[in-house]
C-alpha cells in the first residue's frame, strides 16, 4: 500500500473525517465519511491490521501477544486480555520509538470490531503527553488535537533555520483549552472517540489537589503546589507530576461507557517516563512527592486495567524508572538498538518483577529500525510497522518548543490566542 493519497477536495487533510468534522463542528458528518484511522492509513501506505498475522505457523515466531495488546474487549472472546493493557518499550536514541507510538496511536483508534467479530467497537480516545522540548508529534498534526491549559502563557519557538512562525493555532487540526484535570477528562470523553490528543499538563494544577484528596485508595499525604504559589523552600511541583493527577483522575473519576453504551477505551502514551518516575524517587516536600507519586500510580496500576484505561510507557534504560513501577507493566518491547531481549538461562536480563522468559536467544539486536519485539512472561511476538513519512507535497512542520508558564525572558504568549512576539 502506497501513500499516495490525496486530500479530500476542498479539504485539508484530517478535515474531512467522521472525527474531524464532529470536533471542528461540532455534530456528526455524512455517514460515508472516513475516520481518522482510514485517513491516516491511507495518508501513510499503511494497511489495516490483521491480527492473524500473528497466529503461530511452523518455522515462524508469531503469537497473539501483540495482537492482545491493539485489541480491547471487556469481556473477552477473542483475544486473552480483558480490558486495559500495561506495556513499557525499552529503545535508545534512534530505535524507532516515536514512529511507533504514532504508528501504535493508528492501530488504536481504527475500530475493527467488525472485522473482527467482537462486541465493542475498539475506536480509542489516544492521549499522548506533550513535552516542551519535543514536537515529535507534528508528524501526525493533521490528525491531532492539542489540548493546553486554559489562562496560561503559551509560547511557541521555531527551532530550526527557518524564517517561519508559528502560533498555537497553527500545530493542530484542533486546540482546545481546559480549566483543570476534570475539566480536561470530561472534554475528552464528550470529544469524538477514535481520535489522538495532545495533552500538556496545566502548571497550575487546577483541580489536582481535589483529586488526590477525593480519590479512593491513596494512603500517601501529597500536595502540590502550583506554578503561581511554590513551597517557601523547594518550589513549585514538576509538571510532569501533573500526569499522576490524570491518570488518578481517569482511573478513579473515569466513565467506563459512552452515551452508546460502549466502553470508555482511553490509551496513555507517556515518553520519558524517568521524568515521571525515577529509580529511587525522593519523597515528601523536598523531593515534591515524587515517591508517594510513584507508589500511589503503582497501587492504582490494576485499577487502570479493570476501567478500560491502557499506559504505554517508553525510555532508554528500564533500570532507570522506578522498580515498584516497571514491575506492573505486563507486556514488554524491545525496540532494535544492539541490545538484546531477555533470554530465558540469564536470570539477570528478567524484567524487575518477572520469574521467567520464554525466548532462548536474541531475537531483535540485529534488526534496523521498523521491527520490535513484544513479550510477556509466556508470549513473544516479532511485528514490525511502517516509515510513517510525509508525503513530498506536505512537508511537516518544522520543529517546535512549545513552552506553557514563564518564558526564559519573561515574555509572555497568552493561550487562546496567537504566540508570536509582541
Amino acid at each position: 500500500m502506497s501513500n499516495n493519497a490525496t486530500a479530500p477536495p476542498g479539504y485539508e487533510w484530517g478535515e474531512r473525517t467522521k472525527q474531524g468534522w464532529r470536533a471542528l463542528k461540532g455534530y456528526a458528518p455524512e455517514k460515508d465519511w472516513k475516520t481518522d484511522a482510514e485517513e491516516m492509513r491511507s495518508y501513510f501506505g499503511i494497511s489495516r491490521f490483521d491480527p492473524t498475522d500473528f497466529d503461530q505457523r511452523d518455522g515462524r515466531i508469531a503469537s497473539w501477544i501483540y495482537p492482545d495488546m491493539l485489541i480491547h474487549e471487556w469481556d473477552s472472546k477473542l483475544t486473552t486480555r480483558e480490558r486495559g493493557v500495561s506495556t513499557l518499550v525499552r529503545g535508545k536514541r534512534g530505535s524507532g520509538k516515536t514512529t511507533l507510538r504514532d504508528y501504535l496511536a493508528i492501530r488504536l483508534i481504527e475500530d475493527d470490531s467488525k472485522n473482527l467479530d467482537i462486541d465493542c467497537p475498539n475506536d480509542e480516545r489516544v492521549v499522548i503527553r506533550g513535552r516542551p522540548d519535543s514536537s515529535d508529534w507534528r508528524r501526525i498534526n493533521h490528525w491531532t488535537t492539542l489540548w493546553l491549559p486554559s489562562g496560561c502563557n503559551a509560547r511557541v519557538d521555531v527551532r530550526a533555520r527557518s524564517d517561519d512562525t508559528l502560533s498555537v493555532d497553527d500545530l493542530a487540526r484542533d486546540v482546545v483549552y481546559y480549566d483543570g484535570v476534570m475539566d480536561l477528562l470530561r472534554q475528552i470523553e464528550e470529544r469524538p472517540s477514535g481520535t489522538i490528543n495532545v495533552v500538556y499538563p496545566d502548571p497550575e494544577f487546577r483541580e489536582c489537589q481535589e483529586v488526590i484528596e477525593q480519590a479512593s485508595g491513596v494512603p500517601y499525604e501529597i500536595e502540590v503546589f502550583p506554578e503561581s504559589e511554590p513551597h517557601e523552600d523547594y518550589g513549585a511541583t514538576p509538571t510532569s507530576s501533573w500526569w499522576f493527577c490524570f491518570l488518578l483522575a481517569r482511573s478513579s473519576f473515569g466513565k467506563l461507557w459512552d452515551d452508546d453504551d460502549n466502553p470508555m477505551w482511553m490509551t496513555v502514551q507517556l515518553d520519558e517516563i524517568v521524568e515521571l518516575a525515577p529509580e529511587n524517587p525522593p519523597g515528601g516536600p523536598k523531593g515534591h512527592y515524587t515517591w508517594e507519586f510513584v507508589q500511589m500510580l503503582t497501587e492504582m496500576m490494576i485499577d487502570t486495567r479493570k476501567v478500560g484505561l491502557s499506559i504505554i510507557g517508553y525510555c532508554h534504560f528500564t533500570s532507570d524508572v522506578a522498580s515498584v513501577w516497571r514491575k506492573q507493566f505486563n507486556v514488554r518491547i524491545s525496540m532494535p538498538d544492539d541490545r538484546p531481549n531477555p533470554i530465558a538461562g540469564r536470570s539477570s536480563t528478567f524484567p524487575a518483577g518477572w520469574d521467567s522468559v520464554k525466548m532462548e536467544q536474541d531475537l531483535i539486536s540485529h534488526h534496523n529500525p521498523g521491527v520490535g519485539l513484544c513479550y510477556s512472561e509466556s508470549k513473544f511476538s516479532k511485528f514490525s510497522w511502517d516509515e510513517m513519512a510525509r508525503q513530498d507535497s506536505d512537508p511537516e512542520l518544522p520543529p517546535f518548543r512549545l513552552e506553557i508558564g514563564k518564558s526564559a525572558d519573561n515574555r509572555t504568549f497568552q493561550t487562546g490566542g496567537t504566540s508570536a512576539d509582541d
